[in-house]
């Protein structure tokens, strides 16, 4: 005869017959989705990887337009950044970024163009930038800034 161990099948006993269990271990998978939750919550920060700038706080109103605006980002050092949303924002000067702008609001004439400007940026560089953007063809030019407190 053969030990009772070695008798023993896994399943469950019905009528004097094993059957196989047919439950599903998801405790793998919940690891699984948990490890990807926490990679997710530590990457998320990493997506935006603008310009670190400060914006000056003002009243005013939201863009109420659909469409993704063109943004131009003027660092604390007069720097100009373009960000057309199809990529990180790119260091551009002055000639690259009026002709950028032209192309892009030459194909779409209603696209709004934001500047992002550093709250210790010099006054010149910011109304340089928005002459440059006039010259462009822009036709709705606003300010990024903070609601107030």
């Amino acid at each position: 005869m053969m030990p009772a161990l070695a008798r023993r099948r896994h399943g469950r006993r019905v009528a004097g017959r094993y059957k196989p269990v047919a439950e599903m271990n998801v405790v793998p998978y919940i690891d699984v989705l948990f490890a990807l939750l926490v990679i997710f919550i530590v990457s998320a920060p990493a997506l935006y990887s603008g310009v670190d700038i400060k914006l000056p706080a003002a009243g005013g109103e939201t863009l109420a337009s659909s469409a993704l605006p063109i943004v131009v980002t003027v660092d604390y050092e007069g720097h100009y950044y373009l960000d057309t949303h199809r990529g990180p924002e790119q260091r551009i000067d002055r000639a690259a970024l009026r002709q950028q702008a032209a192309a892009i609001l030459s194909r779409q004439p209603q696209t709004s163009v934001i500047i992002r400007a550093d709250a210790t940026a010099d006054f010149d560089t910011v109304i340089a930038a928005m002459a440059l953007l006039k010259d462009a063809g822009a036709t709705d030019i606003g300010l990024m800034t903070r609601a107030r407190r």
